[in-house]
């Protein structure tokens, strides 16, 4: 990292907005970092005959949306099921993605609106000081992404 690359660093806003939103037999949000930055999004009582639509708006202003048949959910524990949403890039963290659970019938299960900006502003309200640390770097290195990438 360069000098002038680590000033921008040094002078981001590192404050953060939640955003999240719970709707029925909605669970939890849990954020990943491997290639991607993962947001996985469960829900209660998830059959395996339903399938989810992500919807979110991408840095062009396009409404993108994205459908998850139920041979892609993640287990978590007995009654939780999840989607896994990896298409988000570090310049994304502040992107809201809402997430609709549907039955079978195309009833609604249940629906969540949430991203990572949300959860780190959780994070940060909470007293677990390490996860803060990982998170606060998270942050730092997502909005660098944004500053350099879109501006």
């Amino acid at each position: 990292i360069t000098p002038a690359m680590r000033a921008v660093v040094n002078e981001l806003d590192l404050s953060v907005t939640n955003h999240q939103l719970k709707g029925s037999n909605f669970y939890g949000t849990s954020v990943a970092v491997e290639n991607r930055i993962d947001i996985r999004m469960f829900f209660k009582n998830v059959k395996d005959d339903m399938y989810a639509i992500a919807t979110y708006v991408d840095r062009d202003g396009t409404s993108q949306a994205i459908r998850y048949n139920s041979d892609v959910f993640v287990a978590y524990g007995a009654n939780y099921k999840g989607i896994r949403l990896d298409m988000l890039k570090a310049a994304d963290y502040g992107y809201v993605v809402t997430v609709t659970m549907y039955n079978a019938d195309g009833t609604v299960h249940g629906t969540a609106t949430d991203s990572v900006e949300s959860y780190a502003a959780r994070v940060f309200a909470t007293s677990d000081e390490e996860l803060k640390t990982v998170v606060q770097a998270l942050t730092k290195y997502c909005k660098a992404s944004y500053a350099y990438f879109v501006g």
